[in-house]
């Protein structure tokens, strides 16, 4: 299965759509690639706005000794961020 056709069967998923209509498959290869561009930025927000807060809670409050490293290591990345530096976060020990 080539690109083209995995985007297509991707959306078609996504949106519950059959992808062997008529209708579907007079659609353009554009609008395969452009929605499945949408999608992906989509899920990517939707991790970033509600699923990443859930799950540092509960690692907080299941391993707050590993929470802790995580915090760490995640501020380090937003202040490599920030100044523009590779992003690579650094483990340390104490």
């Amino acid at each position: 299965m080539g690109d083209y056709n995995f985007m297509k069967y991707y959306v078609c998923l996504r949106n519950k759509w059959n992808p062997y209509s008529n209708e579907v498959e007079q659609l353009p290869v554009h609008y395969w690639v452009t929605m499945y561009g949408m999608l992906t930025q989509e899920s990517i927000m939707n991790w970033k706005e509600k699923m990443e807060p859930h799950a540092e809670l509960v690692g907080q409050l299941c391993k707050p000794e590993i929470f802790k490293q995580y915090i760490s290591m995640k501020k380090q990345l937003e202040e490599k961020k920030k100044k523009g530096e590779p992003l690579e976060a650094s483990y340390q020990d104490g």
